[in-house]
């Protein structure tokens, strides 16, 4: 449907022990027969050595493939670069399409290199949202719905003395949720937000997360590891058991809001994604696709395995302004959608790249290929 793919590479290109598997990087651009453009980070240092040293390490055809490299966060006057590139132009006669400048966007970032989780925390913020930042947290982009609202503040929570003063606590996603569990159990995290639960603030699990709240994860098939069984934090009646065939689907709703922490929102139509190993079946108050557990709700604990719930903004308004209107506060309704924001936040990215890189070379390598 499209005239333009652009396929996202993942890590280093030449990660010389795991290449013969490589799907990703310059494995995948061979299979497409695409053309490649390095993306090289200097704001982890050593740009230029990182350049030539992957160029380098490429096979013949593979070098073949690169058209161009460009040059991502740097911070300063970029003519004081110049003598740089000029060299590694030289070196590795491949051409620098642009140099991008380091700015803040809001936009979904990697798991592995966001720098969200060490954002500095707002003291003036009306709402505070303790995020528990897993071994194995995966999908973290679902709260940056929570993120677009200027009187929320996230903080991802490390250790129990975190906790205490946050008016929302939310589990994520976990690649690894047995495992996620016995480390949040030994650091005392489990028990803390056992005991924040019983004053009535609001819990709320997602995927991995919500098969954390229950009452047990079962793993029969060894699929996450040694534990065969592992007691959850016991907040939701349930209990989830890991497969062999991972679920992963499309899902559009309704959410009813009839009891809970919803009790009073109503029936809503929600969009998300599902993608898990587990199983989860349960007795409380329940939402189900296909005879399938999609999400649950008893008292002040929420559990789903939607991904991007919070990026639908009547349920993301209906939670905040519970909280708004418990603290006192003045009740907010979202101006745009989460999707309206993501755009407008890509608008300026698109700006600055625009901005910054060469655009007519790009459309000569895509002409050309």
């Amino acid at each position: 449907e499209n005239q333009i793919c652009v396929i996202e590479g993942a890590g280093s290109p030449v990660e010389l022990n795991i290449k013969q598997d490589d799907i990703v990087n310059m494995g995948l651009a061979e299979m497409v027969d695409a053309p490649v453009i390095l993306v090289a980070d200097i704001d982890r240092g050593g740009v230029f050595a990182s350049i030539y040293g992957t160029i380098s390490l490429m096979e013949p055809e593979e070098r073949a493939r690169v058209k161009g490299v460009i040059i991502n966060k740097f911070r300063g006057n970029v003519d004081i670069l110049k003598p740089g590139l000029e060299k590694i132009e030289e070196l590795t006669g491949v051409p620098i399409l642009g140099v991008m400048p380091y700015f803040e966007l809001d936009i979904e970032d990697e798991d592995g290199v966001t720098e969200k989780f060490n954002k500095i925390k707002s003291k003036t913020a009306d709402i505070t949202v303790s995020v528990i930042k897993l071994k194995h947290i995966s999908n973290f982009t679902d709260i940056d719905a929570l993120l677009a609202n200027k009187d929320v503040n996230v903080n991802y929570v490390t250790s129990f003395h975190e906790l205490g003063n946050e008016d929302l606590i939310i589990i994520p996603g976990s690649k690894n949720t047995i495992d996620d569990l016995k480390d949040i159990k030994e650091k005392g995290i489990a028990q803390e937000i056992i005991k924040i639960s019983r004053k009535g603030t609001p819990i709320i699990g997602i995927c991995g997360g919500f098969q954390i709240l229950g009452g047990k994860v079962l793993d029969p098939y060894g699929i996450e590891g040694d534990i065969k069984e592992l007691p959850g934090l016991g907040l939701l009646d349930i209990e989830t058991t890991m497969e062999k065939e991972k679920v992963t689907t499309q899902y559009t709703g309704l959410l009813k809001g009839e009891t809970g922490l919803l009790k009073g929102l109503g029936d809503i139509q929600v969009k998300g994604y599902e993608i898990h190993q587990g199983v989860t079946e349960g007795k409380e108050k329940s939402i189900t696709l296909d005879n399938r557990l999609v999400a649950t709700v008893k008292d002040n604990i929420f559990g789903t395995y939607l991904h991007g719930i919070f990026d639908n903004r009547e349920f993301t308004d209906f939670i905040l302004n519970n909280i708004r209107e418990k603290k006192g506060l003045e009740k907010k309704n979202s101006t745009m959608t989460f999707d309206e924001y993501r755009l407008q936040e890509l608008d300026k990215l698109e700006k600055i790249f625009r901005e910054n890189v060469d655009m007519e070379a790009i459309y000569k390598i895509l002409e050309e290929n």
